[in-house]
């Protein structure tokens, strides 16, 4: 081997400081400044915290996926991080003070959010609101998530969260959201009271493999939309459908009690007229079948080896926007590949033995 000036034998690279390239949702841009702090955690060191600042914001937006890329600097001195590492990401902002509700008290119904505010003797107010940004506060008990209201309620009045959400008439309730979306304003209304959810009566154990059925067969639908496949959807559909009228022969003496009744007879006609024939139109229709299987998980204690995560996409605005899934990592079946991970969760549901 012979070499001549100017020939570049060997590279040396410094990593004593690093760049990190992350991904901000649209939402968040305008809360991003230069210079500002971040905490960073790496998988490989899951007990450790590492302290960057924002170096450079991306001026372009990704149309796709609608997210900017962040430059962080990131100090290494000891070499302990390496080049194509995954990283998590965490700002902490001062928000200062405003009005929130728990992310779970707030109902997308497609093109607004809607609460339902405690007006006393058992009558509750649905209100449409003006939503802000969600985000997620860390304390001794863990995580909890809150939703920003900037218009449509008070300081002071109380709002029904899904933790406490055991109304009897839930089917009524997502019937009569189609006919709120289309007023100004909602009119106050009563519901009859329902016994807490401990009271509620659990699902015989002939019925619990008919509900799993119904469990698996949603995740499979979940599973196509995320990876934006509809081929093969109209036959999952299919299984759908029939593990929910296996349901409910297996659930006589529950069908004579009106809550689960109406929950149930309404998932069906949900589950009857889920569309498969193109993706669009699919995830619509699960949108709207997964508002009615939470109103049923909600109302009735629920029998699964495993809790299940309810999450919610600030995006997506053609029909109901959360879902169920068995795992807490997000994969999103509205938006699918192109921005999988968008969404919050404000779950799990857990399971009642």
């Amino acid at each position: 081997m012979s070499v001549k000036t100017g020939d570049r034998l060997i590279g040396v690279i410094d990593l004593s400081r690093l760049w990190l390239w992350a991904e901000f949702y649209e939402n968040e841009v305008g809360l991003l400044r230069q210079g500002q702090k971040l905490d960073i955690s790496f998988p490989a060191f899951p007990d450790k915290t590492f302290e960057g600042q924002i170096g450079a914001i991306d001026r372009r937006l990704d149309s796709m996926k609608r997210t900017t890329r962040v430059r962080i600097d990131l100090d290494n001195p000891d070499g302990q991080l390496r080049p194509g590492m995954f990283a998590n990401v965490e700002l902490k902002i001062d928000a200062g003070e405003g009005l929130t509700v728990p992310l779970d008290a707030v109902l997308p119904t497609g093109s607004r959010s809607l609460v339902f505010v405690d007006k006393g003797s058992g009558k509750l107010e649905p209100r449409f609101i003006q939503a802000g940004r969600s985000f997620t506060q860390s304390d001794s008990n863990g995580e909890v998530s809150y939703q920003e209201v900037l218009d449509g309620l008070s300081e002071g009045e109380r709002v029904v969260s899904s933790a406490n959400f055991l109304i009897d008439a839930e089917s009524r309730i997502q019937g009569a959201l189609k006919t709120w979306d289309d007023q100004s304003e909602p009119k106050e209304t009563s519901f009859p009271a329902t016994p807490a959810q401990s009271q509620n009566p659990r699902l015989s154990q002939d019925a619990v493999p008919a509900l799993q059925s119904v469990l698996k067969a949603y995740d499979t639908i979940h599973d196509s939309l995320a990876n934006d496949e509809i081929e093969g959807v109209a036959a999952k559909a299919v299984a759908l459908r029939g593990a929910i009228r296996q349901l409910i022969s297996r659930t006589p003496e529950l069908m004579k009690q009106e809550g689960y009744r109406n929950a149930l007879t309404k998932l069906r006609r949900t589950g009857e007229s889920f569309d498969a024939r193109n993706l669009e139109d699919a995830r619509a229709q699960f949108g709207f079948f997964s508002a009615d299987l939470i109103a049923l998980l909600t109302l009735y204690p629920q029998l699964s080896d495993h809790p299940l995560y309810m999450v919610s996409c600030p995006m997506w605005k053609e029909s109901p926007a959360r879902w169920l899934q068995t795992g807490p990592q997000i994969k999103n079946p509205f938006l699918g590949k192109r921005m999988l991970d968008c969404g919050q969760v404000s779950g799990p549901l857990q399971a009642v033995k």
